[in-house]
Order: C-alpha cells, then structure tokens, then sequence
C-alpha cells in the first residue's frame, strides 16, 4: 500500500510539472523535474524523513530553498507548501516532512531539518544542487523550525546541531513566516491561549514551566554565532495564534547580534497571510541572497567547509 501511495506521489508530481522523474546531471532541462518521496533520514514511518525534489528549467547548479511546513508541530505535509513560483524562477525546492510531536518530541523536529539539509548538501552533484546556495523558508511551526536551523548552523552544542558532523547544516539565508522565536514569552503574549499551552507541552513533552531550561533551548532568541545567513521575517499584525510579537522578539534579536534581518508586519493580515505579493517578496529575498550573492565555492558561510568533515 505505502509503495503504491508513493508511486501515485510520483505521477501526480510529473503531471504538475509536465516531465517524468529522471536525473539528467548538469544538462539543461526544458521543463521542471520532481523526485517524489527521496528518504533522508531512518525515520520514513508516516513519511517523517521523506521529501520531495523539485528542479527548475534551466541549467544547473541549482539554488535551493529547502521548505517546512507548519501545523502546531502536529501536523502538516510536504505537499501543500506554496513552493510553484520559486520553481518557475529557477530555484530547486525540497519540501519536507519531519517527525511530528505524536511521532517524537523535540528536538527530533529540528534534528529532521538539519539531516535533510545535510542530505541535500551531500547529494548536491546527483541532483545539480548548488551546495553554497542553501536558503530555507518554513511557515509557522516551519518558521520556528527554519529560524532556529538558521541561528544553530554546525554549532558544537547543543548535540541536536549537528547530527551529521561529516556534513554542513549551515544555510545561506532564512525565510519565516509567523513563526514561534521565543517559547518562554509566547504564552503570555498570547493571553495564556489553552491551544498554545497544549501545542507547546505536545512538542516539548512537558509543559514549559516545567522544563524551562529546554524551553529556552528550543528557541530561536536564545542562540547566537558569528557569521549568521540572512533573514527575512513575516508577520500578520492580526495573527490570533502566534503573537506578531514574537516576530519583533526575533528581529531585535538578530539586529543586536549584528545579523541582516529584515521585518515585514503586514496590516489585516492573521495567521495564514499568502498571496502573490507576498510571495514575491520571498522570491526577491532569495534572489538576493541566494543568487546575486553567491559564497565562494567550496565553502559555507561562517567558513565552515560544505563537503567534509566538521571538527568536534
């Protein structure tokens, strides 16, 4: 059953797309290519450690933007992240699924993103992937996800930050949509909202005032490095489930340390806030920091070397 929902994934992706599944390494291709249900990592039960591939038309190396989905970290799929417009720029997207908190508690969500990025990194020349152009961009628990990866690139500790030390985790720029940055603080800021409380006590398998030292490790304002890619943070003013605040948290965050952070509060808007234009300020931002601002090759920000082994 589960090879025949995997092979139906695969058609209706080559349908979207208009080509069959097949690698053509460093040949230009006249359409987009999907690869559907890749593992990268042991965890494919529920389709945890699975992604899909997408390749744009063009020639390779490809950019990459690597998308996490949100759902309270209980929820969610690959499938329905809005990737399409960045394919058709001439990004390759990989959209993940990872362990969800019924599934596993944190930080198995965090280590997923960074094994999938370390995959993604170490299988760049079988997919034309540019390994020096890795953003990510994740929508509310995938911000969360996608900010705290951003902050916690190759770090020593704690161990979640590197699982796979014969690989670079860093990214080259972050995308965060409405996520959660400070899970101390979200509560309150959100009047105490019972489904805040319980989506936090799922993830972390306790509640936060019960373990606050893992709260505090579970939060993107906490951490801080040199070299730190790039952000673009999203917010609606109107979000009744993730506080705008956090957002602001984030950003004075990352401008106190020094980082390029950019902040967009948008007026009306609530939790779930796509459109077009919004998107096309995600496309812009990665064009910036992805494509006009290439790093050496060879290396990762922060002068961590993508393809070989990190020091312990």
């Amino acid at each position: 059953m589960r090879a025949d929902k995997a092979l139906l994934l695969v058609l209706c992706l080559t349908i979207i797309f208009g080509a069959s599944a097949c690698r053509h390494k460093h040949r230009y291709r006249p359409q987009p290519v999907a690869f559907g249900n890749l593992a990268y990592g042991p965890n494919t039960d529920n389709g945890a450690n699975l992604l899909d591939l997408y390749l744009p038309v063009g020639k390779g190396p490809y950019p990459l933007v690597v998308c996490i989905h949100g759902g309270g970290w209980e929820s969610g799929d690959k499938a329905f992240f809005p990737f399409r417009e960045l394919v058709r720029n001439g990004f390759a997207v990989a959209s993940i699924n990872y362990r969800l908190s019924a599934q596993a508690a944190f930080p198995a969500q965090i280590i997923d993103c960074k094994l999938a990025i370390g995959w993604l990194r170490l299988h760049a020349a079988d997919y034309d992937l540019d390994p020096d152009a890795i953003g990510i961009w994740g929508m509310s628990a995938g911000g969360h996800l996608a900010a705290l990866a951003g902050l916690t690139g190759d770090m020593p500790a704690p161990p979640w930050a590197s699982p796979d030390r014969q690989v670079s985790n860093h990214v080259a720029a972050v995308c965060d949509w409405c996520g959660p940055s400070d899970l101390v603080s979200i509560s309150p800021q959100s009047g105490g909202n019972l489904a805040v409380n319980d989506l936090l006590t799922r993830l972390l398998g306790t509640t936060p005032a019960s373990d606050p030292a893992l709260t505090r490790e579970a939060s993107p304002v906490f951490y801080s490095q040199r070299e730190l890619p790039p952000f673009l943070i999203m917010h609606g003013l109107k979000d009744p489930i993730v506080p705008s605040q956090q957002s602001r948290e984030l950003n004075d965050h990352l401008k106190s340390i020094g980082a390029d952070s950019t902040l967009i509060l948008l007026k009306g808007a609530n939790h779930g806030f796509y459109s077009p234009e919004n998107e096309a300020k995600v496309i812009d931002f990665f064009e910036r920091t992805l494509k006009a601002k290439r790093t050496k090759a060879g290396t990762c920000p922060g002068a961590v070397p993508c393809m070989r082994t990190i020091a312990s």
